[in-house]
């Protein structure tokens, strides 16, 4: 394997020298005649080569400053095969000379990647991350969107302690500490905090027909605190974005979506699978604390109707209520065995917050 169209730079002049390379492939070297008549042999091993321009520059590491170019695009082809099959062609040079075909397939592929990862993967790995934040930080986020609210909303504080004196009286399997609040509006909302502070709307309150409704709403927005799903949304949204800017270069708005992604955490729009976690594990705690869990159904339910009425409820913005989820929790109630026992201290409270 010879070629005559190759020139050397012994690295003591300028000068170009013509020569006369071959491959030895039983010996594995590349060799040629310097103009000094001298006898050079590189070991294909040992040579750097850089591949530019049907140009093939060879270097050798026990000589820098002599180079070796090669313009014969049939022995550069020959060379790099014997090259590439002796196992001397890095990976980095390999992709510099793919075809356009395979960068658009590569680029295609990432693309793929990209979105499958912010789909799947970002939301794993966020919800993963919120068991390494302390549970201080709950208590940090939810402080100004409380502050606000009271600062801005008027507050029923009698209502609110004869709510307490209501939630007090069942096991929500919690591990904060948590304080409702009753907020004087016609809205038909609720909402939980991450550090346990749960606001409840007086037209939302106003339209439950039996404590069975209000201790299901409780739970439900009790499971939420307890399962920190207002955080890992949070976490969601802000590795999503983190995410997108990585892949965009793009950083600067981060701190200004970290605080419109907390001051948001009271209209939050919960995946399916927390609203289908709250649903059944707030069944859970009423089957438990020996209430009817189909007040959950039943309050849920009533907000349809409304629904259909074209009065959608704030309520179900943040926790939309379709038909399948509507029966999952049907089935869950159904296929669970559960004794129901009045209890007169709930009934009576309730009564107080219907006045």
């Amino acid at each position: 394997m010879q070629t005559s169209t190759a020139v050397f730079f012994d690295g003591t002049s300028s000068v170009a020298y013509p020569v006369h390379p071959y491959a030895d492939n039983r010996l594995n070297i590349l060799v040629f005649e310097t103009h000094k008549h001298a006898k050079t042999e590189w070991e294909l091993s040992q040579i750097r080569f850089e591949n530019y321009d049907d140009i093939l520059e060879v270097r050798h590491p026990l000589y820098p400053a002599a180079l070796l170019k090669i313009t014969d695009p049939v022995f550069i082809n020959e060379l790099l095969t014997l090259l590439d099959r002796r196992g001397h062609v890095g990976w980095y040079h390999k992709l510099l000379h793919q075809s356009v075909a395979f960068y658009i397939s590569a680029t295609v592929a990432l693309l793929a990647m990209a979105v499958l990862g912010y789909i799947y993967l970002v939301p794993y790995v966020a919800e993963k991350s919120v068991s390494l934040i302390p549970e201080s930080f709950d208590h940090y986020i939810s402080q100004d969107i409380l502050t606000d609210y009271i600062y801005k909303n008027d507050m029923d504080e009698e209502r609110s302690k004869t709510l307490n004196s209501f939630a007090a009286a069942i096991d929500f399997q919690n591990s904060k500490k948590l304080t409702f609040s009753v907020v004087n509006s016609s809205q038909l909302n609720a909402f939980a905090l991450p550090d346990g502070n749960i606001v409840v709307f007086s037209g939302l309150l106003n339209r439950m027909e039996s404590y069975d409704e209000l201790a299901g709403l409780l739970a439900h927005e009790v499971v939420h605190v307890n399962e920190r799903h207002g955080l890992k949304m949070l976490m969601r949204n802000l590795a999503g974005y983190l995410f997108v800017s990585l892949i965009f270069s793009d950083v600067n708005g981060i701190m200004a979506v970290i605080t419109e992604n907390a001051h948001n955490l009271q209209s939050l729009s919960y995946s399916r699978r927390f609203e289908r976690e709250a649903d059944e594990k707030a069944a859970q705690i009423l089957i438990q604390n020996n209430i009817d869990p189909k007040g959950l159904l039943q309050l849920f339910e009533r907000l349809q109707e409304l629904d259909s009425k074209l009065i959608l409820p704030e309520f179900m913005s943040s926790h939309p209520l379709t038909p399948h989820r509507r029966q999952i929790i049907g089935d869950f109630i159904g296929n669970h065995d559960f004794s129901i026992h009045r209890n007169d201290s709930l009934a009576f409270i309730f009564s107080e917050l219907k006045y």
